[in-house]
């Protein structure tokens, strides 16, 4: 485990790429559209690849243009935290995203952090592909 994680609140729901996965392609050329449930939230990638592996990486990789949503049955989500490849706007990093409601932010470092209320928040990956190790979901 490396130290660039995101700070784990007790009661989150942790989608870990290397364990929590449900991509089978390698490519994009594999990338189709793949949902995981946890814990009754559920993330779905319109294009890409959750968990596949990749350099002997696994991976959340949502590719340009297209959604990572993020939905829960158990309660309003609070905070969504992405740990990316990258840094900041790079290719691959948190600044990549925009989410279609609340807030949203990065440090310029490998962590992005949604703030909000809702029960469904769309990411899109406007900018640039996003690839995230884990993602942490609060849900109140």
């Amino acid at each position: 485990d490396n130290n660039d994680d995101a700070t784990i609140p007790e009661g989150a729901i942790v989608f870990d790429a290397d364990v929590d996965n449900a991509g089978v392609g390698t490519d994009s050329n594999n990338a189709t559209s793949y949902t995981i449930t946890k814990n009754g939230v559920t993330i779905e990638v319109s294009k890409g690849i959750l968990g596949g592996p990749y350099q002997n990486e696994m991976h959340y990789r949502v590719y340009k243009n297209q959604t990572l949503k993020v939905t829960s049955s158990a309660g309003n989500i609070k905070s969504i935290a992405f740990t990316c490849t990258a840094n900041g706007d790079a290719q691959y990093g948190p600044g990549c995203f925009t989410a279609s409601t609340g807030e949203y932010a990065h440090n310029g470092g490998a962590v992005g952090t949604w703030t909000g209320e809702a029960t469904e928040v769309v990411f899109t990956a406007s900018i640039n592909q996003v690839r995230a190790s884990q993602i942490v979901v609060v849900v109140e």
